[in-house]
């Protein structure tokens, strides 16, 4: 059976939700299914091997659409009416048992332009208005949404959305797991935070983080942080406001964007893994792929601790500290330090716990959510 994976922006990318659509496509290929990228990129193979097929015709298309992703939700819709009749004209719409795709407007057009068979279509967040409205229509007899989280299932059931609503959580690649026993590196003076100073345009705070894993280095001259996955202006940024430059020393390293097959590399040096994040109606939504790969990579979590981060872990799996207070991650760190064969069990239990998150399995549970769906 022949399945669309949809990117509404241009793909391959290495932001976390282009990452989610190779290594899904690619679990859904290892699964039996015909499966390829459709979105306004170029024709290409991506580092899994997916098949990637554009469809606009040209750059010139493809910065047009570019602009208008930004441009209001009115241009937006326009955006993906263009794309869904880009993908009209490139393929055979009948030919899909599934198109699975996280644009709520590509959908409704797909459906306009006569697509009948499956639409499973991801929601990560609250939608509101025309695109409310327009998502209580497309949770018909073949449409399945799907989400990251109970809390946000539950979200969306409380807005009177219809239809199935299945969770297909994050995964992490089966590469990137190492055993806790035998991993290499992670010497315990190593901390890190992978990903950018910000995520759909809303500040990760990492200042604050660098200001308060400075006051630990106070305590214990031996730490060093890095972070990777900067923009070049994010570099600079942070060099100004928390560092006066020095970044290239102990004990703070500020990398750039890595390809995501790499990101392995650092964390195998990483003894702890930081994820920062403030308490926001857009992270309660969120489940940050760095959790599952800190885990699966055998590198202790140290989380801010709100309610989202609390809905993924507990206390036998990850330390907690609050970002809100100042101090609470120094003293995170020297318990962590103080403590490293309690640290150890906690690495072991959230080697465990990342275990059930492979993208066979965020495939799998969206199929058999599709099946339910054809036995009614």
């Amino acid at each position: 059976m022949k399945i669309a994976m949809v990117s509404s922006t241009r793909y391959p990318t290495e932001k976390a939700y282009g990452v989610t659509i190779q290594h899904t496509c690619a679990a859904l290929r290892k699964l039996g299914y015909e499966t390829q990228v459709y979105g306004p990129g170029t024709n290409c193979i991506d580092e899994s091997g997916n098949e990637v097929i554009s469809i606009v015709n040209g750059s010139i298309s493809a910065n047009i659409l570019d602009n208008l992703l930004n441009s209001g939700k009115f241009l937006f819709a326009i955006r993906s009416l263009i794309l869904g009749v880009g993908l009209k004209f490139r393929t055979r719409l009948e030919e899909f048992y599934l198109i699975w795709l996280r644009d709520i407007y590509l959908a409704f057009a797909l459906r306009m332009l006569g697509y009948k068979g499956f639409l499973l279509v991801e929601i990560h967040h609250i939608p509101t208005g025309i695109s409310l409205s327009i998502l209580r229509k497309l949770a018909t007899k073949n449409t399945l949404i799907a989400t990251l989280t109970p809390n946000h299932r539950q979200n969306l059931i409380n807005l009177s959305i219809g239809g199935p609503i299945c969770i297909s959580p994050m995964g992490v690649p089966d590469d990137f797991f190492i055993q806790p026993k035998s991993k290499r590196g992670g010497i315990s003076t190593e901390f890190g935070y992978i990903g950018k100073a910000t995520s759909s345009g809303r500040s990760n705070r990492l200042d604050l983080l660098i200001e308060e894993f400075l006051k630990s280095v106070k305590l214990d001259s031996n730490l060093h942080l890095s972070i990777v996955g900067l923009t070049e202006e994010e570099i600079i940024s942070l060099e100004e406001s928390c560092y006066q430059g020095k970044s290239n020393g102990n004990p703070l390293s500020l990398i750039g964007i890595v390809p995501h097959s790499e990101i392995i590399d650092y964390l195998s040096n990483f003894y702890c893994g930081i994820v920062p994040y403030l308490d926001s109606q857009y992270n309660s939504m969120r489940f940050p792929i760095k959790l599952l790969e800190y885990a699966a990579s055998s590198t202790h979590i140290i989380a801010s601790d709100i309610p989202a981060h609390r809905s993924l872990l507990n206390d036998s799996q990850a330390t907690f500290y609050d970002p809100d207070v100042p101090g609470s991650l120094s003293r995170a760190v020297s318990h962590i330090r103080s403590h490293e064969e309690e640290t150890a069990e906690k690495i072991s239990n959230a080697y465990d716990w990342a275990k059930k998150f492979t993208y066979e399995n965020r495939a799998n549970e969206a199929l058999a959510c599709i099946k339910d769906m054809e036995v009614r």
